[in-house]
């Protein structure tokens, strides 16, 4: 209830025990780097309720910023069971608590009052919305205060037999249960002498943790069991799993791992440095496998940021989200491990139009000096835009418009392409590029042309020694056979794998568009193409439709057609048809 804190933090040393304040399901486990960390939420029905005692209702208990838990989603708990213990996980400060209790109609758990939406139009960061209350008349509406409810209902302990207690706010006695809770920390001692054998199920290990981390600090290793298929393994099994790590500098709060550690197939534990350097952590599965961790730097300090980066591929498309990476520099131009600015950066643009998400970067945005964002044009103008923070900021190259990653708006086929494209006759590849310089084989030409002329593809009979059955450019081939645009070669070949050639290609162009083409030529449409040659008829009724897009007073009829040649062509008859 200070400002809009929604919770009692309860400040104690990293690894104290967390218990759960009662009978309940626990509804929600969640291992976060950010926010509210690696967070508990046990439901408990039908509880007495804050307001009135003679009441019963239903409440959510949370318990945020864990270094551990000790239970899984669907779990019964009772009370005083150990859960969990403390950390600073999250968007945390120090080693603590963050305890909550919410009501059963709040929106979600743990619940908080105000969305990072709500402190951009308050026009204020993370802090100091909580310092001026941003919703708080939420936090009456849809939590309680916890320590007070305990104090109310939770009084009795292990040790108390009392049946009353006294409130901190009213001094009316209230009554608690009778019966003896069951006791908090009588845990059992496990047999250590026994060694039970389990069949592993693990085929590797996946660490989850930072790269960096200050000395004097500590960091959380979080662990995901995995199998063949790097698929989480949700029940592990084995018999013996050893912590260790390569380069001593630092220690481990523990040196195995036993099977009742993992939940859902996630299990952590803690580094705490010594000093400076590099290490890495294992894992010794049954005493055989080791598997091994990505590095981890221990700094004593951490460089001030002082400037940022950009990163993006330098083009756009309209409508389409373009991913820009954003990476806080010290003065020497090196990456900071932490973003250590005390406020917001703001994303904000220079030249052309469009919406950043998110506009402002805070600590929380980056991880290990980078944060990403996401960019939607609604122009196709060029984009020119800054990251900045009072003095310190940084500014972005130039974003052009751009259909594919190699096509932007000035090359000089970029309108066929695009025409082409956006009718679903040439596609791009995985990595985002159209290629239009890689070289167009016979089979290729002819499914381009038929995609985009609509022929009816049909399954049909062909006899070439190199089309096969199952090839997936046998019926291409074999209707335009039938169709008489392609002839196959004298020795019994297709060779659609072979390139084809600029007089090839408008040949067969010219004749899946049934143009009438004149077979006389009285004159060279150009200086290396006779009148007498068998292709000087396409060429010259091409020229005169201007669907040829090269320059200069000769063809090259046997050069051979690249995808940007290629669509500039099918561009020009498609359009003049």
């Amino acid at each position: 209830g200070n400002g809009s804190h929604p919770a009692v933090d309860i400040k104690a040393l990293k690894g104290t025990p967390v218990y759960a304040i009662g009978n309940g399901k626990v509804e929600k486990v969640a291992f976060q780097n950010n926010g509210f960390g690696n967070h508990i939420v046990i439901k408990h029905s039908n509880f007495p309720s804050f307001e009135n005692r003679n009441q019963v209702t239903d409440y959510s208990s949370s318990y945020s910023h864990l270094s551990v838990i000790s239970v899984a989603e669907g779990d019964i708990v009772t009370r005083g069971q150990k859960i969990g213990e403390v950390g600073d996980t999250g968007l945390a400060t120090t080693n603590h608590l963050h305890f909550q209790i919410d009501k059963a109609d709040a929106p979600w758990h743990p619940y908080w009052p105000f969305t990072y939406k709500d402190t951009l139009a308050a026009n204020t960061s993370f802090y100091e919305a909580i310092n001026i209350g941003l919703g708080k008349e939420n936090v009456a509406k849809y939590t309680v205060n916890p320590m007070k409810y305990i104090g109310m209902y939770l009084a009795s302990s292990a040790n108390i037999s009392t049946t009353e207690a006294i409130t901190e706010e009213s001094n009316v006695l209230i009554e608690t249960p009778t019966a003896e809770p069951a006791p908090i920390f009588d845990t059992p001692i496990p047999d250590e002498t026994v060694q039970e054998v389990h069949e592993t199920n693990i085929e590797n290990f996946r660490f989850i943790h930072d790269s960096f981390i200050k000395n004097g600090g500590y960091a959380m290793i979080n662990i995901e069991a995995l199998d063949s298929e790097g698929t989480r393994v949700k029940k592990p099994s084995f018999t013996s799993l050893t912590v260790g790590m390569k380069t001593t500098i630092g220690t481990l709060d523990t040196s195995v791992l036993p099977m009742n550690n993992f939940f859902d197939g996630k299990a952590a534990f803690s580094f705490t440095p010594e000093k400076t350097g590099q290490t890495r952590f294992t894992l010794i599965l049954d005493g055989e496998k080791t598997f091994t961790s990505e590095p981890i730097t221990v700094l004593d300090s951490f460089p001030e940021t002082s400037k940022f980066s950009i990163e993006h591929d330098g083009n756009f498309e309209p409508g389409v989200p373009e991913e820009i990476s954003i990476t806080a520099l010290d003065a020497q131009g090196n990456r900071t491990p932490l973003y250590t600015l005390s406020g917001s950066a703001t994303v904000r643009l220079i030249q052309g139009s469009g919406k950043f998400s998110p506009q402002e970067l805070d600590r929380s945005d980056f991880q290990e000096g980078v944060a990403h964002i996401t960019f939607v044009a609604d122009s196709t103008d060029p984009v020119i835009f800054e990251v900045k923070y009072l003095e310190t900021k940084g500014t972005s190259g130039i974003l052009e418009y751009s259909l594919f990653r190699d096509v932007s708006a000035v090359h000089p086929s970029f309108s066929a392409i695009k025409f082409l494209r956006d009718r679903g006759i040439v596609k791009g590849y995985d990595d985002g590029t159209f290629q239009p310089n890689k070289k167009v084989s016979r089979a290729e030409a002819l499914k381009m042309i038929f995609t985009a002329t609509g022929e009816k593809i049909t399954d049909s009979e062909i006899a070439f020694s190199d089309v096969g059955k199952n090839d997936w450019y046998h019926n291409y081939v074999a209707v335009a056979v039938e169709l008489n645009i392609v002839k196959g070669y004298n020795d019994g070949t297709f060779r659609p794998s072979a390139e084809v050639s600029r007089a090839e290609f408008l040949k067969i162009l010219l004749t899946a568009l049934k143009v009438d083409v004149d077979p006389v030529v009285l004159k060279k449409p150009y200086s290396d193409v006779p009148t007498s040659a068998w292709f000087a008829p396409y060429v010259d009724d091409a020229k005169k439709r201007n669907f040829i897009p090269f320059k200069g007073t000769v063809f090259q009829p046997n050069v051979k057609m690249n995808r940007s040649d290629v669509a500039e062509m099918i561009y020009r008859a498609l359009t003049a048809k």
